[in-house]
């Protein structure tokens, strides 16, 4: 498939060609394969069938995901959250944080947080219970993001310490599978952000490295609305480093520097 064929896909389902340039490679294979098994010989008959069955439409928008992801990734964020939000929540009086991974992929970005959330409880900060809801659109990422268990890549950036207390390591060091004291206060869930939101409103909403890199305007803008309606007044933002937020009416603001932490004022 060329970047032609691609571009055509990609224009289907209102999405940038720009966000997939980088990933586009694996994309395209996936593509193919569900081409193939479909019958279909050329990018048009494909289109056509996937309008015309939504089973298969379903399993394209699978085909397009990307799940690339690693335990806290941009470790500037991480430090913010710490430093500057966790303070924010002990002091609040709330009986409970909310917080929502939107677009979680294999679930290392909301294992992240539950990790620095326990430990900052360990070190002293007397934190509201959480309640974590990290969601996908692809089933198997979910399932992989339950099971909690990683290679030695998607932990690279864990400190020696926090691996021996947060992971049982197995397979010679080879595997990394998250203790079951993490797991109390999180839920995995199936949910488009495209087209779902979820019931209730959050402290902290992750929308990272997904519908901001991904979609086209309009609909990037629409969907990155109704997302930040979810967020509370003080809430706080994280987007990926490399994305932009649209030009809508918010009230976001930086928690510091360059950090990707915002504030909803």
């Amino acid at each position: 498939m060329d970047d032609h064929a691609f571009k055509e896909i990609l224009c289907f389902f209102g999405l940038s060609f720009r966000g997939y340039r980088k990933v586009r490679k694996g994309v395209k294979k996936r593509l193919v394969r569900h081409m193939n098994a479909l019958g279909c010989s050329t990018v048009q008959s494909y289109l056509d069938h996937i309008t015309a069955h939504p089973l298969d439409l379903y399993q394209c928008r699978l085909c397009l995901t990307v799940s690339i992801s690693r335990f806290f990734r941009d470790l500037l964020v991480w430090e913010t959250i710490r430093s500057r939000v966790l303070p924010v929540f002990e002091a609040s009086g709330q009986s409970k944080i909310r917080i929502w991974s939107a677009g979680c992929a294999r679930g290392e970005e909301a294992w992240s947080m539950r990790m620095i959330w326990e430990k900052a409880k360990t070190e002293g900060l007397n934190l509201p219970p959480l309640h974590l809801l990290a969601t996908d659109i692809h089933p198997l990422y979910l399932e992989a993001a339950q099971s909690g268990s990683y290679g030695r890549t998607s932990v690279k950036e864990v400190n020696s310490a926090d691996r021996t207390a947060f992971f049982d390591i197995q397979k010679g060091g080879r595997r990394f599978v998250v203790k079951p004291l993490l797991k109390p206060g999180v839920t995995f869930q199936r949910l488009d952000l495209c087209t779902e939101l979820p019931d209730h409103r959050f402290d902290l909403i992750f929308m990272r490295n997904n519908i901001l890199t991904y979609l086209e305007d309009p609909q990037r803008s629409e969907v990155f609305a109704r997302v930040l309606a979810q967020l509370r007044p003080s809430g706080y933002f994280v987007k990926g480093a490399h994305e932009t937020i649209p030009e809508t009416s918010h009230s976001l603001e930086r928690v510091c520097g360059g950090v990707n932490v915002f504030q909803n004022l």
